[in-house]
């Protein structure tokens, strides 16, 4: 990776290349890391550029998907969710999966489990949409005129790598997590409040929906999820070219 003062470095990507975002060429912003490892930064933010990316034509997406979870707590904190609680637990195993957040109240009453999930690819008008850069580039392109047109955050992307009972899936962890929230919900499993909660981590999406283009098994699970009583819920978080993530509203989920 070459630096504005021309000298060169080698920088941790915790999400390789963030659905092709970054790439050859990219524009990111670096966080230093501690001294002794590999490398000596972590890319934390990537430019994405395109005629969706709003006014400017560039939106800023937050790449390491640690920033998701962090930005999740602090957004439940503030109850800008409204979710509300007294307590919160992270990292809570329950049943074969561990769950990102238990949130409590101060009476005994219901507890709610969070599964977060940090988005960082987003559709394309097809009229528009760029031509893929290799076969790990997220295009996915949707049909419609302009004035009908919407950006959608979508998750998950990657290689369809994994399996799941027999059928190539993204990522299994995900579905299990999905599925794990289903039993919770049931009166079998507790009759726990459960929700799925996307990070939409980048400014330039008017709606979240799953990824049916690159992972079927993983929409039609949350579709599942949801008729089984697992809350959906979304936000959109804004970022400064100083690194200051902003709340940016929820935005609806989609089929």
């Amino acid at each position: 990776m070459v630096l504005p003062d021309g000298s060169v470095i080698l920088a941790h990507s915790p999400a390789l290349d963030v659905g092709g975002l970054a790439s050859v060429d990219s524009k990111v912003l670096l966080s230093e890391r501690p001294p002794g490892g590999k490398t000596q930064y972590t890319i934390e933010l990537v430019y994405c550029t395109g005629p969706e990316c709003g006014v400017s034509g560039e939106e800023l997406v937050g790449a390491n998907p640690r920033l998701g979870e962090k930005i999740a707590k602090k957004a439940i904190e503030q109850n800008l969710l409204g979710y509300g609680t007294e307590s919160i637990r992270e990292q809570v195993t329950m049943n074969d999966s561990r769950v990102d957040f238990v949130l409590g109240e101060a009476d005994g009453g219901q507890e709610h489990i969070i599964e977060v999930k940090n988005v960082v690819c987003a559709d394309y008008r097809a009229a528009t949409a760029p031509e893929k850069k290799g076969k790990n580039h997220c295009v996915v392109s949707v049909d419609l005129p302009a004035e009908e047109y919407k950006r959608a955050g979508i998750f998950p992307w990657g290689r369809l790598g994994q399996e799941f009972k027999g059928e190539k899936v993204v990522s299994e962890r995900a579905i299990k997590h999905v599925r794990n929230l289903s039993k919770l919900c049931s009166k079998s499993g507790g009759g726990h409040r459960a929700s799925v909660l996307f990070v939409v981590n980048r400014g330039d999406c008017e709606v979240m929906r799953a990824c049916h283009e690159q992972d079927e098994v993983f929409a039609r699970e949350m579709k599942k999820a949801k008729e089984s009583g697992v809350g959906v819920d979304a936000f959109r978080v804004r970022w400064t070219e100083e690194g200051e993530a902003w709340f940016d509203g929820v935005v609806p989920f989609i089929a």
